[in-house]
């Protein structure tokens, strides 16, 4: 009778002792439930910033240009061009008659080495070579200056040209402009050049280039 008694007893035990394990096994799984909760709110969370970054960034809507055509084959572009020329032409001209000048005085003194004193010859040498550094001097400030004055009428006719891409934004809805110095290839059917060289003439048929300084 205590035998049976004491089975049970041991029964019982071990049956109390498998129940005491079962709370440590749902706390291992409720852990692991709400480490999968926590994890799906994150995706998700990531998931609405994702849409939203998507909704805030629309798709690309390109159009491309040309600007160096453009300012080669726009009527400003042409006047532009014209007049810096003649500039230049001056400049040129400027060029000839002083390298014809220093070159004479060059002669001259080639000539007159033989009578000069010393002290003359080396003082005419060094005046000859100040007139060739002043004549080089003011050619480079007249270049500057033309490159300035070009620069001044360009910005008239790219103001002008910002003015229009904005006008056919509007129009045809693009979110981007490439200019063709930026790209490889692109449909034609993108191109709106043409369309920017006929407005711009109806606009700006000329620009008056300002004279440069030291003409």
């Amino acid at each position: 009778m205590s035998r049976v008694r004491s089975s049970r007893t041991i029964s019982t035990r071990r049956r109390l002792s498998v129940s005491a394990s079962v709370p440590g096994s749902r706390g291992v799984g409720m852990t692991r439930f709400l480490s999968l909760i926590v994890l799906f709110a994150m995706l998700g969370v990531a998931a609405v910033q994702h849409q939203a970054a998507a909704q805030s960034n629309p798709p690309a809507v390109i159009a491309t240009m040309d600007s160096q055509r453009i300012l080669r084959e726009a009527k400003a572009g042409k006047s532009v061009a014209s007049q810096i020329k003649s500039f230049i032409d001056e400049l040129q001209a400027v060029i000839k008659r002083e390298d014809e000048a220093l070159k004479a005085r060059q002669d001259e003194l080639r000539q007159q080495a033989a009578i000069l004193s010393p002290d003359a010859l080396e003082q005419r040498r060094a005046e000859l070579q100040q007139s060739f550094n002043d004549a080089q001097r003011m050619v480079q400030d007249r270049r500057v200056a033309i490159d300035q004055t070009r620069q001044q009428a360009l910005e008239v006719i790219k103001g002008q040209m910002l003015d229009i891409i904005e006008e056919l934004q509007q129009e045809r809805d693009f979110n981007v402009v490439l200019d063709r110095s930026s790209y490889s290839w692109a449909l034609p059917s993108l191109d709106i050049t043409d369309e920017i060289v006929k407005r711009l003439d109806q606009r700006l048929p000329s620009v008056s280039v300002a004279r440069p300084k030291g003409f």
